[in-house]
């Protein structure tokens, strides 16, 4: 039986395929939560996108808290290549915040230096702003497909996911031009004023359960993928869908769907039996944030 890959949108025989972990071991996924893809994809563009993002420096410190590692099972320790000490000489400072502990070390002598009591160390650090939209489409296409099947294949503009994915710098003008999905992630925001309240709750859903997430909440014309990696919202994207037919479940699941990863275990339910909790998380933080 012929399977189909939603990263390229082609069928594949089996032995074409390999299976994949939709949200990475190394940012809160489980194997619960895996499909087959093309397995050349995989290894080439898949992992490259999974490996800049899970690398990523506010990344890597968010890993660092929840210990959430890879397939190598190395402990994740932020770490700054390029520091310099207030006499300019060079070092790499490893952050561990789960360990209450910085280990500064000298690349020139290949030792760690004693702790440095009082001086300033300069960091540089680059920022990929692209990377957790290319992540948050990656999920959205194989956890969509996971989650709702034919009707996610037949019924959704997946195209404007895969273009999304790839990155602006790998797409042509045209491709670009033809994508309908809005799109906000937490970097540059974005959402029209009558949408502020529903983005408000996809954001704090994902702190309030922690954990990793992705969450399916259906429009009149289109369908919201909100992804959230270890208690921090990433993106949220809005795709155009033929509603007809769209999957249910029960009345229950009139405010969508949800798969929440937390401690190595995947939960699926509806999004309104959290939406109690993120109601009261928003209430308490519009209260501490009131002047006084």
């Amino acid at each position: 039986m012929a399977i189909w890959c939603p990263y390229t949108n082609q069928e594949l025989s089996e032995d074409q395929t390999s299976p994949e972990h939709i949200i990475p071991l190394s940012l809160g996924g489980c194997d619960e939560f895996t499909i087959p893809v093309d397995k050349v994809f995989n290894s080439k563009v898949g992992s490259k996108i999974d490996g800049k993002y899970s690398n990523d420096f506010l990344v890597m410190q968010r890993r660092n808290e929840y210990d959430a590692r890879g397939h190598s099972k190395k402990r994740p320790v932020p770490t700054v290549k390029k520091g310099k000490l207030e006499d300019g000489s060079p070092v790499q400072v490893n952050l561990d915040k789960a360990k209450r502990h910085i280990e500064v070390f000298d690349p020139k002598t290949k030792t760690i230096k004693p702790a440095i009591g009082g001086e300033t160390i300069g960091m540089s650090l680059k920022m990929d702003i692209d990377i957790h939209l290319q992540l948050a489409s990656k999920i959205a296409l194989s956890a969509g497909y996971f989650v709702y099947g034919d009707w996610f294949r037949n019924k959704v503009k997946h195209e404007d996911l895969r273009t999304i994915m790839r990155g602006p710098s790998n797409c042509s003008e045209e491709e670009l031009k033809a994508v309908e999905t809005r799109v906000y992630d937490f970097l540059r925001g974005g959402e029209p004023e009558n949408q502020k309240q529903a983005y408000e709750l996809q954001r704090a859903m994902c702190r309030v359960l922690k954990g990793s997430l992705v969450a399916f909440t259906p429009g009149p014309r289109n369908i919201g993928i909100t992804v959230g990696i270890l208690g921090e919202f990433v993106g949220m994207l809005n795709i155009p869908a033929n509603m007809n037919g769209y999957p249910q479940y029960d009345k229950a699941h009139d405010l969508g769907h949800i798969v929440i990863i937390t401690n190595g275990k995947m939960k699926r339910g509806n999004q309104r039996s959290y939406f109690r909790q993120v109601l009261e998380f928003l209430e308490k933080a519009g209260k501490d944030n009131v002047p006084t």
